[in-house]
């Protein structure tokens, strides 16, 4: 009798391990999964450096003059960028901080700063802004894009500049899971499908720049060199 109960309690015992096996395949899988969601969520993530101003007015608010704002300059062609979508982003960014108080997008391209000079006087505004795409990488699926952008305004009666102002962003870089807990839940599972990466991730890092230069120009303050 006692005899013939082993093998049967051997047996629950092998089941009863199957069974937890597959419970904590199940466990792993979804911690896996979960992992796998947050990093592809975290692809399009910026890291931005504060904003460097080199050249600030003493009196730095300008909220009751007005501004022209033509085409940005890009480094040679940009895949889905264009010069007056650049300015028409930050157009409407200090409009809707109300950093001065007449805004205008200027359709007319320049070559020096003193064809924008010419032309922002031909519109009747106060100030000029003119900006510059210095270089950008678009990076891959897994990030690691980068944008350099410079701001100028300059006043139309001086021809002096009275804000010169550049600012970096990243994007940040994601890396595959390659914990223990993660390979094995790849053994029991397969891979989830990942979201979408094809965010475009230069207008992001741009909408960040403008937001930030913004903030800088309205409020008056500069971070240190």
């Amino acid at each position: 009798m006692n005899d013939k109960s082993f093998p049967h309690s051997g047996i629950l015992s092998l089941t009863g391990k199957i069974f937890l096996l597959c419970i904590l395949a199940a466990c792993i899988s979804g911690c896996y999964w979960h992992s796998t969601k947050e990093k592809v969520e975290m692809a399009a993530a910026t890291t931005s450096y504060e904003p460097r101003v080199y050249i600030h007015p003493a009196s730095a608010d300008l909220s009751r003059a007005s501004i022209a704002v033509p085409p940005f300059q890009l480094p040679g062609n940009i895949p889905g960028v264009r010069g007056e979508e650049v300015a028409a982003l930050f157009q409407q960014t200090l409009l809707s901080e109300r950093a001065f108080h007449k805004v205008k997008l200027i359709a007319d391209h320049y070559g020096s700063q003193q064809e924008a000079i010419d032309l922002a006087r031909n519109h009747g505004v106060d100030l000029v802004l003119t900006g510059r795409i210095n270089y950008v990488l678009a990076g891959s699926s897994l990030g690691g894009g980068r944008l350099n952008l410079s701001l100028r305004i300059i006043d139309l009666v001086s021809s002096n500049t009275v804000w010169y102002v550049e600012q970096t962003v990243d994007q940040a870089m994601t890396y595959p899971d390659n914990s223990f807990p993660a390979r094995l839940g790849r053994i029991f599972s397969s891979p989830p499908v990942p979201e979408s990466t094809s965010t475009p991730t230069i207008p992001v890092m741009l909408a960040r720049i403008s937001s930030d230069i913004t903030r800088v120009i309205k409020s008056g303050t500069h971070p240190p060199l």
